[in-house]
C-alpha cells in the first residue's frame, strides 16, 4: 500500500515503537527488499519512530496523509500484553 500511495503523491509515514518486537518495531516493511533497499521507502516506513517523531510532526502539522502506528508491545494488545492496556486513553 505504501508503494501505491507515494507514486499517487498521498503523503505517508509508519510510526514504531522501537520496543515493539524487534529493533523497527513489529511493522511488516522491514521484510520487503524494495523498503531497505530504497531510500524515500525506508525514510517514511522504516525511520520514523513513535512517540517522538510523531509528536514532532503533529507538533510542526507536518502529519502525513497517511499513518501508521505501531505501538510498544505492552501497548499493543498482541499476547501477553493485557488487552485494556492498548486502549487506556494517554495524554
Amino acid at each position: 500500500m505504501a508503494e501505491q500511495l507515494e507514486a499517487r503523491g498521498i503523503s505517508w509515514k509508519v510510526y514504531a515503537s522501537a520496543d515493539n518486537f524487534s529493533a523497527v518495531g513489529d511493522t511488516p516493511y522491514p521484510l520487503f527488499k524494495q523498503f531497505t533497499s530504497n531510500p524515500t521507502l525506508a525514510a517514511k516506513g522504516l525511520a520514523p519512530r513513535f512517540p517522538d517523531d510523531f509528536l514532532a510532526d503533529a507538533s510542526s502539522g507536518a502529519l502525513p496523509q497517511v499513518s501508521w502506528i505501531y505501538r510498544a508491545v505492552a501497548q499493543s494488545e498482541h499476547p501477553p500484553a493485557r488487552r485494556r492496556s492498548a486502549s487506556t486513553p494517554r495524554a
